[in-house]
């Protein structure tokens, strides 16, 4: 058994379980800007139960956290607001599924699950959609407040 701390077996399950720290390594993401942004995200998601007109707000903030902490060029912007803004829109749509289905003892139909799917879905890709806008905006943001203290 190798006791390195950054032996990295070539297998599957380490793969898989162990994919945020791929991509980390991959795409240079900011582990601690992504959970603040993908905390600030989720939050407003559970907050839109309540008032449901700021559910398009969450991958918004959340990509323009996430971009404003770590972005060093719009690109990284734009692909960590898109990994920010999916990734908790598939969680709250997994939150929403448990809430739905597994709580409610009535039971539902196939369609109901067949057209959850399907909005589900469109959650999560207007989500990255919203989470790159909000990525070019936090990248932008944090580009002129950096030019604006270097100009004074």
């Amino acid at each position: 058994m190798n006791t390195d701390f950054n032996y990295k077996p070539n297998n599957f399950l380490f793969n898989y379980f162990f994919i945020f720290k791929g991509l980390s390594d991959k795409m240079k993401l900011n582990l601690k800007a992504f959970a603040i942004g993908f905390t600030a995200a989720l939050i407003i998601y559970i907050a839109s139960i309540f008032i449901w007109q700021i559910g398009f707000l969450a991958p918004l903030l959340g990509g323009i956290l996430v971009a404003y902490i770590a972005a060093e060029n719009y690109n990284e912007g734009v692909l960590d607001g898109a990994l920010v803004g999916s990734l908790a829109a598939l969680t709250a749509v997994i939150i929403a599924f448990f809430g739905v289905f597994v709580i409610n003892t009535s039971g539902s139909s196939g369609i109901d699950i067949l057209s959850f799917t399907i909005f589900g879905a469109l959650d999560v890709i207007l989500g990255a959609i919203l989470g790159s806008i909000g990525g070019l905006i936090g990248y932008y943001l944090e580009n002129k407040i950096v030019s604006a203290d270097n100009e004074s």
